[in-house]
């Protein structure tokens, strides 16, 4: 059954415990400015109407994670905030046990703490962006025990971008296609698989990949580009460690989508999945989050995305 916010609900929190397993709270455009509980509610959705990541936020400033989670939960298609004081604590918390999973699909989410806070859970994340915009050194993207990163962009947290803790004890943690700029801590990426990823100015390692990694790029990470057993059962001898600068279209905006000339245009691994703009991966695909669209032939129009609108976003206090 579908929870409509505020039609039928004035609060997500008043929708969230109403919601029996199967339910889904489908919130309206608009900013709401509180922390949702989700504790014990299984097999639950929370949606925009719209489908827009942008049209609707849920934005936090105490410091206690902005949503938490305990069961199989689906977060789709907003953005989160959490600008509270608790480092460890960020935009979404998942605090259950297997074999539960939170599942985040097409959303932002932007932290002064951790992006996505898993502990022993699982984590599975499509289409998402998410920044850090902190002064500490503890924050972190996505840090969870078993799941999947795909066609995501992390930026700027301070002690990694993606960390799957038992990577290389016998779980099989995999990213793709997802693109980690500015870590200024430990890693750009820790899993047991690593593939089609572009991991760009990591303060010490950039992919520590446990089992194996293949067509990726590591540029000016500050000790090691590639670190762990990255000749394991899918290494592929002919484009693991790709070397050169990425080209990125207006990385001053925080936009990193891969420009003309750069080394990782289409040269990797066939997806079936879409990039993080939504759009279909060619054969093979580009590495990184985003796939290259080559400029429209000279005096025909050319179809410009734009930056990331919600980057310059202030935090609402609440």
């Amino acid at each position: 059954m579908d929870l409509h916010v505020p039609a039928a609900y004035a609060t997500i929190q008043l929708a969230v415990n109403a919601a029996a397993p199967g339910d889904v709270v489908v919130i309206a455009p608009g900013i709401y400015n509180e922390r949702v509980d989700c504790w014990g509610k299984n097999n639950l959705t929370l949606r925009s109407s719209t489908g827009d990541w942008s049209s609707v936020e849920i934005s936090w400033a105490l410091p206690d994670s902005t949503v938490y989670m305990t069961h199989n939960v689906t977060i789709k298609d907003m953005t989160v905030v959490y600008s509270g004081a608790d480092e460890t604590k960020g935009c979404l918390e998942w605090a259950g046990a297997p074999p539960g999973t939170l599942r985040v699909e097409n959303c932002y989410l932007h932290s002064r703490g951790c992006g996505v806070v898993g502990g022993n859970g699982t984590i599975d994340m499509q289409r998402t962006r998410m920044r850090y915009s902190g002064t500490g050194v503890y924050g972190m993207g996505v840090q969870a025990l078993d799941g999947t990163v795909r066609s995501s962009l992390i930026q700027s947290f301070p002690k990694g971008g993606v960390y799957y803790d038992q990577a290389g004890l016998g779980l099989h943690t995999t990213v793709i296609s997802t693109t980690v700029v500015h870590t200024s801590g430990f890693f750009g990426i820790r899993a047991d698989h690593v593939h089609n990823c572009l991991v760009y100015d990591s303060q010490l390692w950039g992919i520590l990949a446990a089992v194996g990694s293949s067509y990726c790029v590591c540029w000016d990470s500050g000790t090691t580009d590639f670190v762990w057993g990255k000749g394991g059962d899918d290494y592929d001898t002919t484009d693991v460690v790709a070397d050169g600068r990425p080209i990125f279209t207006n990385p001053a905006a925080d936009y990193h989508l891969i420009g003309p000339g750069s080394l990782a245009i289409h040269n990797g691994t066939p997806v079936a999945f879409l990039d993080l703009d939504g759009l279909p991966y060619s054969t093979p695909p580009s590495r990184g989050a985003f796939e290259y669209v080559a400029p429209a032939p000279s005096g025909q129009p050319v179809s410009v995305r734009p930056s990331i609108a919600c980057l310059g976003r202030k935090f609402t206090k609440v």
